[in-house]
């Protein structure tokens, strides 16, 4: 094992000399920083989330930074040996994992399988209406009816009548909770998120006839719980959980979501779903869309974001906490309305589930190039979600 570990530790060192002798395009994989080892080279927003210029071999961040194409930055050479930009805290992973759950609580792995048992229960003929192909809409498609039976619409009216009062997404995660975005807590017009439809692919009205049972239904938000480290207008920690007021009716049109909990796993592609503005300046979209989306390395994310005088952003994007996710090609991306839904990807072992990686946060534009959009990572707040929302007490 360790030989093995030796041998990665050399190769990375190989490719990361590499990297920086022989990349001169403008797009630079990794930064000389210029720094001594113990230097600190890049400050957290507390003294044990800084990072310390630290030999590789002794910092546990750096083969994760490898896997993950999120490099570290260099601070300098020892001879083959780079000197990275390290977290401070050299024995926990780059990432940081969650602690074990609260002894009153279930974990969402657990609550995932208890899921897919009650799906496998509920299984019965997909209707033929769910089979028909979808339409092309400008950057993603319409999705299949019951294809994203966690889909939740965030409404803000003191009625559910209109349609204009939804506004924000979010994802149902157990009997009676949703996962959203703090932001969402309350709209422009300083309205409070008041309501939750399920089960419906349209943004306004139902797809069904009334006289079935698996058509769409209302919900009362009746608790709003924002983490606590959300202090607009920082955009960082942009996640809460909102409590309806009767358990769900679960169906093949409505079910919940699993949560990944695992902080080293990121798809290089996940799909990300709503019902927001078809381009920057578009409209809304009546339709729920899925768009596949490419996962950027963080440091190329930080070209976009990062500025010394942003209070927003004052410590640019951080790869514990958020994912940077758009397209290559500048062709495909969340936009204004998708905020709070799920960045998510097929179950890797259920059929017909799927797992939230992330919450649609904010970005600077829809489809920009250069500009992918920031979604908060779901596996940071893992035993927070876990202690509220699955709680045996």
């Amino acid at each position: 094992m360790e030989n093995n570990r030796l041998f990665k530790l050399v190769l990375s060192n190989i490719i990361l000399i590499i990297f920086c002798v022989f990349n001169t395009s403008s797009q630079l994989v990794v930064q000389h920083l210029g720094l001594e080892e113990g230097d600190i080279c890049r400050k957290g927003r507390r003294p044990e989330e800084d990072y310390v210029c630290k030999g590789a071999r002794n910092c546990n961040a750096f083969l994760e930074s490898i896997n993950t194409n999120n490099h570290l930055d260099i601070c300098k050479f020892v001879v083959l040996e780079p000197i990275v930009c390290c977290p401070a805290m050299t024995n926990e992973p780059f990432i940081e994992k969650p602690k074990s759950n609260n002894e009153n609580s279930i974990s969402a792995d657990k609550k995932c399988h208890d899921y897919f048992k009650l799906k496998q229960k509920m299984q019965s003929e997909v209707p033929f209406e769910s089979q028909l192909p979808p339409l092309p809409v400008v950057g993603g498609i319409p999705a299949y009816i019951k294809q994203f039976p966690h889909m939740a619409l965030i409404g803000f009216g003191d009625t559910t009548a209109d349609g204009e009062d939804w506004r924000c997404g979010g994802s149902l995660i157990s009997e009676r909770w949703i996962l959203s975005a703090a932001h969402c807590q309350q709209s422009s017009g300083n309205l409070v998120a008041r309501w939750v439809r399920l089960g419906v692919s349209e943004r306004v009205g139902t797809l069904f006839n009334e006289s079935r049972v698996d058509r769409s239904k209302d919900y009362r938000i009746v608790e709003h719980i924002i983490h606590p480290d959300y202090k607009p207008p920082s955009l960082y920690n942009d996640i809460a959980l909102f409590r309806l007021e009767n358990d769900v009716e679960f169906s093949e049109a409505v079910r919940p979501i699993c949560l990944n909990s695992d902080p080293y796993i990121t798809p290089l592609k996940l799909i990300v779903t709503g019902w927001g503005r078809i381009s920057t300046a578009g409209p809304l979209s009546d339709n729920l869309l899925k768009v596949d989306l490419d996962i950027f390395p963080v440091k190329k994310c930080n070209e976009s974001y990062f500025s010394y005088d942003n209070p927003k952003l004052r410590f640019g994007i951080l790869p514990d906490s958020m994912i940077c996710a758009g397209s290559f090609d500048g062709e495909r991306d969340s936009c204004s309305g998708d905020s709070g839904g799920p960045l998510q990807l097929e179950h890797v072992n259920y059929a017909g589930m799927y797992t939230q990686y992330g919450i649609t946060s904010f970005g600077k534009f829809c489809a920009d190039k250069d500009t992918p959009g920031i979604y908060t990572r779901v596996a940071k707040y893992i035993s927070w979600i876990e202690k509220i929302v699955f709680s045996n007490n």
